[in-house]
């Protein structure tokens, strides 16, 4: 009897981990053809961008951004640059190419002018709900 009920019992509980799985599959798929839509609509607006220059980039964007962000990885380095065009909205931007002159700056304060021929390497939209 005892043996009956287990059975049961784990029969129950492995139906009831199927159903979830297959649920969850079916919900995560959803998001993930979701997300991916939204992520294509903007990655092919940005796609022209990858290669160019830095400062067509800057050029085109010039009058919505609000605040540039120089980063640099490791320290003093310049990798990129982060363009804020709104307190929830931001390019995020990895730089190849960058002037040799202009690669170390220990102020971290670099100019536009000074490094806009840099390549884009990689260019993502980044939005904060």
């Amino acid at each position: 009897m005892k043996k009956g009920i287990f059975i049961t019992i784990i029969g129950i509980i492995i139906v009831g981990i199927t159903y979830f799985g297959i649920e969850m599959y079916g919900f995560a798929k959803g998001v993930k053809e979701d997300s991916q839509k939204q992520i294509g609509i903007k990655k092919t607006e940005l796609s022209k961008y990858q290669n160019a220059e830095l400062s067509i980039f800057y050029k085109d964007f010039e009058k919505k951004i609000t605040e540039i962000i120089w980063t640099d990885e490791p320290p003093a380095k310049l990798s990129g640059v982060i363009l804020e065009v709104s307190e929830n909205k931001y390019y995020e931007i990895d730089l190849d190419s960058i002037p040799e002159l202009y690669r170390m700056n220990l102020e971290m304060n670099w100019k536009m002018s000074e490094v806009g021929n840099s390549k884009i390497r990689n260019i993502k939209l980044i939005e904060k709900n």
